[in-house]
């Protein structure tokens, strides 16, 4: 098994739309590159730029791609979590902060006293959930944001060669640096468990096409992949100094949309918000281990069906963000570093299901 950083430099406008009921204008609709996004754009270039076969890999997939974040002042941003508010009055480094100080006092924490927190200031009736990005920096949490921009194109009748009534089409893309002017970085992982990636790719930089609008110039990033060194024993270092500090409570920060599977008797998948983890949950509340950020349903087409394909069933689980808790000895520091490259779940090769063990609040 190898493990990559993948990094990805945005060159032009992007955008990837999810579900939506108006065709004729799409919008940005994820706050990170997804794993199967980047997957899907990956196998696309090796198959049709490089001509290489690629369908092995698609039939019985054996590499997760993780999503990837925005990469701010050096540092990777990452999904805000429910032990972060927000104060409506406070500005700057004061604005977000901690339910807890520490990772040390997360068994200590009590979810009733949520609703009684004040702010560092003391404003009452001011504090708010928080969602999105965000980098921590000299303590401080400041949320990260794109800058978007609309664009309208007209759609031309390749037969009639000309634009017909009703072929305005409109897009909300993200533009490729920051509001500090720097070019858009994103940084995921990619995990080849059978190392088929050499024979299929030997460069290291490339670019990919990624999201809607090829046709535009939307969506050209420069790709690279970095291989990452010993990583596991790094990452079971780490794991078990947090355990420590814990008192062997594990927190599980979903990087991606997280969830469980349900088979009915009539054969009906359904979906839940139990974890494939070997572990015991930690009970916050009314026998919950979790705390979600929301939810949000995903969907997919079978491409092989005429008529613009044949939808899937949609899969509902916990959102980017939300945290999941266990108890846990401090043995299973290595299973825990593997199971963050390969998933907590069904679908991981599928970039679902990806959590990280959280070190600090």
């Amino acid at each position: 098994m190898k493990v990559y950083e993948v990094e990805l430099k945005q060159e032009s406008p992007f955008l990837i739309s999810g579900i939506t009921s108006e065709s004729r204008f799409l919008k940005h609709s994820f706050e990170s590159i997804n794993g199967f996004t980047i997957r899907g754009a990956l196998l696309t270039y090796i198959s049709k730029e490089l001509g290489k076969e690629v369908k092995e890999e698609v039939k019985n997939p054996s590499m997760i791609f993780h999503p990837a974040y925005l990469k701010l002042k050096g540092v990777v941003s990452r999904p805000l979590h429910p032990l972060l508010l927000s104060c409506k009055l406070c500005k700057g480094r004061d604005k977000i902060f901690p339910l807890i100080n520490r990772i040390e006092d997360i068994n200590k924490f009590d979810i009733n006293r949520a609703s009684k927190i004040v702010c560092k200031k003391g404003h009452m009736y001011a504090i708010t959930p928080v969602k999105g990005l965000a980098v921590k920096l000299d303590g401080a949490y400041y949320k990260v944001s794109f800058i978007y921009q609309p664009f309208d194109f007209v759609a031309i009748n390749k037969y009639l060669k000309s634009s017909e009534i009703g072929m305005l089409f409109g897009y909300l893309a993200v533009l490729p640096v920051n509001k500090d002017g720097e070019q858009n970085v994103f940084i995921g992982k990619m995990i080849d468990t059978q190392e088929r990636l050499e024979k299929m790719l030997n460069e290291e930089e490339f670019e990919l096409n990624i999201g809607r609008g090829k046709s535009k110039g939307f969506g050209r990033f420069k790709a690279k992949l970095k291989p990452l060194d010993d990583y596991i024993n790094k990452r079971e270092k780490a794991i078990r100094e947090t355990l420590k500090k814990t008192g062997g409570v594990l927190v599980l920060r979903a990087l991606s949309p997280s969830f469980g599977l349900d088979i009915g008797d009539d054969g009906v998948i359904t979906s839940n918000l139990t974890l494939e983890f070997d572990a015991t949950p930690y009970m916050l509340y009314e026998g919950k281990n979790y705390i979600v950020t929301g939810i949000q349903t995903i969907s997919g087409f079978s491409l092989k069906v005429a008529h613009g394909g044949l939808p899937k069933p949609r899969i509902t689980g916990a959102e980017a963000g939300s945290l999941f808790f266990y108890n846990i000895p401090e043995e299973k520091a290595r299973e825990v570093a593997m199971r963050e490259l390969t998933g907590f779940g069904p679908m991981s090769y599928g970039g679902l299901n990806i959590l990280e063990v959280m070190e600090d609040v």
